[in-house]
């Protein structure tokens, strides 16, 4: 009786560990997800103003050609 309890302890053990390892690896994934997601939204903001400084080079670049005499 005493050694089946000593081996579901030891089988409980095991397990606990394996539990927290795989939060651990978990805790770790979600720190590398968040991190790609700060970058990532950071390149969105670029992008977003890039997007934004062309719209209106090309809205420059239109009014100019409008004031440029056809031939």
């Amino acid at each position: 009786m005493i050694i089946q309890h000593q081996e579901a302890e030891q089988e409980l053990t095991i397990k606990l560990e394996r539990v927290d390892s795989d939060q651990q690896s978990l805790v770790e994934q979600l720190s590398v997800a968040q991190h790609q997601l700060s970058s990532l939204q950071l390149e969105k903001h670029d992008v977003e103003k890039s997007a934004s400084q062309l719209e209106k080079d090309n809205t420059a670049l239109i009014k100019t050609l409008d004031k440029v005499p056809q031939q």
